[in-house]
């Protein structure tokens, strides 16, 4: 807390926490990785800042009102938890965050009272925190049961303010209850507060699951493994896919829809139990109001103004986890364009739009090559 200082470097290396790293009160500072520590010269793609928490109940990183302030080239693991975000727990605060990996952070409470637990990897409460081209992966929250008790957010939770998410990859994140009472496991991606602005674009959310931590309560599993949508929540060409609850009951797998609105995604392969389960909605919610030129089997609003689809969107080769568009597939070119596509690349990085009209899904087709004929 220097005065003066608007930049800190962090060289290469793992970094063994000993308690948690407080930013509080600052504004426009950037806390950068990925230095040379003999050179002095930046190279985040082969040189790696871990802040690797070592102590129990301890998170890594706490922010408390902060302004304007960025966090780069960052891997933010190993924290363990009982108090919201065992990654990151940002709180009033003005964050961007970019080209960091948040994972293998956990969130558990062993306790009886009645509380839900949310935000494995990320929580955002106040404020307003920009995601971009980031990586959250292999965070849990768990919670030992209790009647009207529940884990939500197993790789982000937004409990209040606004969070956009681009161009980043949510994987293999988990909601996970012991039982006790009743409780309940949802969003083991991505989950916020009704009212809450969540924006998802151009992500990828994959093999994340909402599951019980004894299978014979697997019913108690909720909806939604990748993304729980509320009010003020909205979804933009990004792939949701291969997401899974354990139980037979809850409608969307895949994605719930409670509220929001979801443009231009793919939601495809994702199970409940053991059957296909994509996209569902809750009671005030449907289809027609919603869900706009996307593609998951259980849509029917075909005509506009909803353009959606329900076929194969023929995916590369899914089994390898290559969830990019085959040609042929009937999510290339059936988007519906919107302003901040200019200049904007898919999350490969490649040019968002290429034939003038935007694919579906997280990832842009390069068309085809033409054929080359010549003549004596």
């Amino acid at each position: 807390n220097q005065p003066g200082v608007s930049e800190i470097r962090v060289a290469d290396g793992v970094y063994g926490l000993t308690n948690q790293i407080e930013l509080n009160t600052r504004s426009g500072i950037t806390v950068r990785g990925g230095y040379d520590a003999a050179a002095g010269t930046h190279d985040p793609d082969n040189q790696t800042t871990i802040l690797n928490q070592t102590m129990t109940e301890q998170r890594v990183i706490r922010m408390i009102d902060l302004a304007d302030c960025r966090l780069e080239h960052v891997t933010i693991t190993g924290g363990y938890t009982s108090d919201y975000g065992a990654g990151i727990c940002s709180r009033n605060s003005d964050v961007t965050l970019v080209s960091c990996v948040i994972s293998n952070n956990v969130l558990a409470n062993s306790g009886h009272s009645h509380t839900l637990m949310e935000g494995g990897g990320l929580y955002v409460n106040g404020g307003s925190f920009v995601m971009l081209t980031n990586r959250v992966e292999n965070n849990s929250v768990w919670i030992n049961g209790g009647n009207g008790r529940g884990s939500r957010g197993g790789g982000i939770y937004l409990a209040n303010g606004s969070l956009l998410v681009s161009h980043s990859m949510i994987v293999s994140n988990v909601t996970e209850f012991y039982i006790h009472g009743s409780p309940t496991s949802t969003s083991a991606g991505i989950g916020h507060a009704s009212g809450s602005a969540l924006t998802i674009r151009n992500c990828l959310i994959a093999f994340n699951e909402n599951r019980p931590n004894n299978i014979n309560h697997a019913e108690r599993a909720g909806p939604g493994a990748g993304v729980v949508l509320e009010a003020g929540g909205v979804i933009e060409n990004s792939t949701i896919v291969g997401n899974h609850t354990t139980s037979e009951t809850p409608d969307g797998a895949g994605l719930r829809v409670d509220g929001g609105s979801v443009t231009n995604t793919i939601v495809w392969a994702n199970t409940r139990a053991e059957e296909i389960n994509d996209i569902g909605f809750g009671a005030s919610a449907g289809e027609a109001n919603h869900v706009f030129y996307s593609l998951a089997p259980e849509l029917t609003q075909t005509a506009a103004p909803n353009h959606n689809l329900a076929d194969d969107p023929l995916f590369l080769d899914s089994d390898a986890g290559d969830f990019r568009l085959q040609h042929g597939s009937p999510a290339i070119d059936t988007g519906i364009n919107q302003p901040w596509m200019i200049g904007t690349v898919d999350l490969v990085g490649l040019p968002r739009i290429m034939k003038g009209t935007v694919d579906m899904g997280c990832y842009e087709t390069v068309p085809p090559r033409g054929s080359l004929f010549m003549f004596r």
